[in-house]
């Protein structure tokens, strides 16, 4: 039974408009009134289409504010951990060992 409906769908897909239920006329009427239908819904969609651009772009600014708030928080987060590096106390490179100090000139030794 599946089967005679596949073809019947399959026929009225090659030929619509032999199985066509609709006149001539009732087509133009169809389409005049999806045309005063869409004619209608212009200005509330062009009212929408404002409204999401709108919030799309404060939805943006939202989010370019945050990236600066974590850029800052990141530059000073750097800046804090610099000074405290810098108050510490860092090695003296240029102190001398105990066994190093000088002693004069240096002698070589005579087999």
């Amino acid at each position: 039974m599946s089967n005679t409906k596949t073809n019947k769908a399959s026929e009225e897909a090659k030929n619509p408009q032999e199985h066509n239920p609709y006149t001539a006329e009732q087509m133009a009427d169809m389409r005049n009134k999806m045309k005063q239908f869409y004619e209608e819904e212009l200005p509330f969609l062009r009212l929408s289409e404002e409204y999401e651009k709108l919030q799309a772009d404060v939805e943006e600014h939202k989010v370019r504010k945050m990236t600066m708030m974590v850029r800052g928080a990141q530059m000073y987060a750097q800046m804090s951990e610099a000074e405290e590096k810098g108050s510490k106390p860092e090695p003296d490179v240029t102190r001398t060992d105990e066994g190093s100090k000088d002693k004069g000139p240096r002698k070589l030794k005579k087999d």
